[in-house]
């Protein structure tokens, strides 16, 4: 990895230490404070990407961080004498295994007893002590603390689609520039538009998009079917697919009434309905199949018309009416769930009446 000490972040101007966190533009190789990349939404230099730009440090930083290189060179050897008692040590203690002065520091004069370092006994140095009586409060770290965990992992930001996860981790093909256009629509109003999970889509019709293909795999649209399409806003679709899945549950409900014997089933034959169910089952595994891996293709064309249809009406506030229009509706996902059991709970007292009837 390369030594940035002495350099400057292009956001903040600040130059970088040993112990900074530091991410790297993987277009032009311009380092950045992980936090100041994060806030800035990407590289600086997006501009002069493509055009055989790469960022150089200018010659002053250069040379901080060549004298940077050369004094961790001057401690790599691997023993280190310690200038108190000149016993060997591992080049990269801090203190003395023999005689805990440290290895860094000033050297002592020979005869010169070294301070105490630690804590312990006949050292007169007394570690600090927490608990009832003592006066001392420990550090709190923690939700409600007010203090950060120095050794606390710390999260990238994966909700936004365009920050430093999304430019450090997703492949270089298909990361997405905020202006960059997918089916006529800017991706920072196809993020407005997203809400949850926009990292995941915009890859994704960037792909599709690059690759001409409509086929990517949906896995919620595949299990979940009607219902992914409701919590999508995907209203039309969502009521098609509804109706597609009641014709072709018909011989289930069909079956269940000749096997109650209901008046209405009787003049029905065995093996035709039979055959009509295994036709039936076969066609609705091809429905899933088909819903979730044209699922994506079927969200971007429904999303694409809704953008333009509201940027057309040149709302003041653009990003609050694209949120608005699009996202996810967890209450038509839920009613349209609680509609469908309420529906097949009717239909199945209706097929299996002469059976209850005969139980009540």
């Amino acid at each position: 990895m390369s030594n940035y000490t002495g350099c400057k972040c292009p956001v903040c101007q600040q130059p970088f230490t040993e112990t900074d966190d530091i991410v790297v533009c993987p277009e032009c190789g311009a380092p950045y404070h992980r936090a100041c990349y994060q806030k800035q939404g990407g590289c600086v230099y997006e501009s002069k990407h493509g055009t055989g730009f790469e960022w150089k440090p200018d010659p002053a930083a250069s040379q901080a961080a060549e004298a940077g290189r050369a004094d961790s060179t001057r401690y790599s050897d691997p023993q280190l004498a310690c200038p108190v008692c000149g016993a060997p040590n591992p080049a990269t203690g801090l203190f003395c295994e023999n005689c805990g002065a440290p290895l860094r520091g000033a050297p002592q004069r020979p005869g010169q007893t070294p301070p105490p370092y630690g804590y312990g006994y006949g050292n007169g140095q007394t570690p600090p002590q927490y608990g009832p009586g003592s006066g001392q409060i420990p550090p709190q770290y923690g939700p409600g603390s007010g203090g950060q965990d120095p050794f606390a992992a710390r999260e990238p930001d994966y909700s936004n689609p365009f920050g430093a996860f999304q430019a450090n981790f997703m492949p270089g093909g298909l990361r997405v520039d905020p202006e960059e256009e997918l089916e006529g629509v800017k991706a920072r109003h196809w993020a407005s538009y997203l809400g949850k999970n926009a990292a995941y889509y915009l890859t994704n019709f960037k792909a599709m998009q690059a690759t001409g293909r409509k086929v990517s795999a949906s896995f919620a649209a595949f299990f979940f079917g009607p219902f992914y399409f409701f919590y999508r806003k995907m209203w039309t679709e969502g009521l098609v697919l509804l109706a597609i899945n009641a014709v072709l549950r018909i011989p289930i409900v069909l079956q269940l009434m000749a096997y109650a014997g209901h008046p209405m089933a009787a003049a029905i034959p065995e093996q035709p309905l039979n055959v009509l169910l295994a036709v039936c089952s076969t066609l609705n595994i091809v429905l899933m199949f088909l819903q979730g891996m044209f699922a994506l293709w079927l969200y971007r064309r429904r999303g694409a018309a809704n953008i333009r249809r509201v940027l057309e009406s040149q709302p003041a506030d653009p990003a609050a009416a694209l949120a608005k229009a699009g996202g996810v509706s967890v209450p038509g996902a839920v009613i349209s769930v609680v509609a469908c059991i309420v529906v097949i709970y009717a239909i199945s007292m209706f097929a299996l009446w002469p059976v209850l009837t005969t139980m009540i």
